[in-house]
């Protein structure tokens, strides 16, 4: 008994001491040659695409963002859906210049942290700050000492907002993103969301595709919001702030130094879009009063063409375009996906 005992506990030690390193996984999964530089265009002449970095300096980049030094910090998705690929399968990796030859020569891990999500949606530096969106929250790392390394004891590690819906789905949290008013804007797909805030704020959205038990319920503010939305809130945490709603994937955005907010929403191919985000707009995917039916549940007979289908062919009631209270969807420009966006 004591034998059969022994030989599954060194089965199970083998299984977590399996997961190869970073490097040797990265090695092993590089193609036998790689994808060259020329196949990517650019529509502007005066740009250039030119390799930065490869593995196993940098493996499945997810999200990034480049801090005041120059540094790009992001997230991977070497684990995403997948178990346990690697040991450091859930980490914020930081890549740097140092030579400034206009290509990266380093490469560090600020820290692994098994208790975010596989694949974290979102990443943004706002000086030692680094803010990472894992559903179901916003983690907030303070780099106290600066050095890039996340030090226990020194360095603190805090849970900014919590209530964002389904870890392991993409309709959820992305990334937050600097504002001229210094505030922090942020986007959530249509897997809904229930926050609660320190300043006794009380945030719910609600979505026949998601989160149902929000479908009606009134937020803190008296008001019933739907679906995927953008937000701004303070760096602190406080005075959290609803800027549009029933998005069906918003993607990140970018604010612009007007303050006007743009957003990309992912979509089934003849539908994704570009959006300007009026202030508190109803952006019109799911049902406009509370989110519970879709919008196929509703469109008119005389709305849908002859053998249409939404993964081929545009229809003006997929983003509700016909109904008063929806705001116009922006630029559709279909298959794309569109992940990001940003204002150059």
């Amino acid at each position: 008994m004591n034998s059969l005992i022994l030989f599954f506990l060194l089965l199970f030690t083998g299984f977590l001491s399996a997961a190869p390193t970073r490097e040797a996984f990265a090695l092993e999964q590089r193609p036998v040659s790689g994808v060259p530089v020329d196949a990517f265009q650019v529509a502007d002449e005066n740009l250039t695409i030119e390799l930065w970095a490869r593995s196993p300096m940098i493996f499945s980049p997810v999200a990034m963002d480049f801090d005041a030094r120059g540094r790009l910090w992001f997230t991977e998705g070497i684990d995403y859906q997948r178990g346990l690929r690697t040991e450091g399968g859930r980490s914020i990796m930081v890549l740097e210049d140092k030579d400034w030859d206009g290509k990266a020569d380093s490469s560090h891990v600020f820290v692994t942290d098994k208790d975010i999500r596989h694949a974290a949606l979102g990443i943004a530096v706002f000086d030692n700050r680094i803010v990472l969106s894992s559903t179901p929250s916003i983690i907030v790392y303070t780099d106290v000492n600066r050095n890039a390394v996340f030090d226990e004891g020194i360095d603190k590690r805090e849970v900014f907002l919590t209530g964002f819906r389904d870890a392991n789905h993409d309709h959820t949290l992305h990334a937050v993103v600097g504002a001229p008013s210094g505030q922090w804007h942020f986007s959530y797909g249509n897997r809904g969301a229930d926050i609660k805030t320190k300043d006794g704020r009380h945030h719910i959205s609600g979505c026949y595709y998601g989160y149902s038990d929000g479908i009606g319920k009134k937020s803190s503010d008296g008001e019933i919001y739907v679906g995927g939305m953008t937000m701004r809130v303070n760096p602190d945490g406080t005075g959290l702030t609803p800027t549009g709603e029933n998005m069906r994937n918003s993607h990140d955005m970018f604010v612009s130094s007007y303050g006007d907010i743009y957003q990309s929403d992912n979509d089934d191919p003849a539908h994704a879009r570009i959006s300007w985000v009026m202030e508190r707009a109803n952006m019109g995917y799911a049902d406009l009063t509370d989110g519970s039916r879709s919008w196929e549940e509703v469109a008119k007979s005389w709305e849908e063409p002859a053998g249409w289908s939404k993964s081929l062919r545009f229809s003006r009631s997929h983003w509700r375009e016909n109904y008063p209270g929806a705001f116009p969807p922006g630029t559709i420009y279909g298959a794309g996906s569109p992940t990001g966006n940003v204002l150059i």
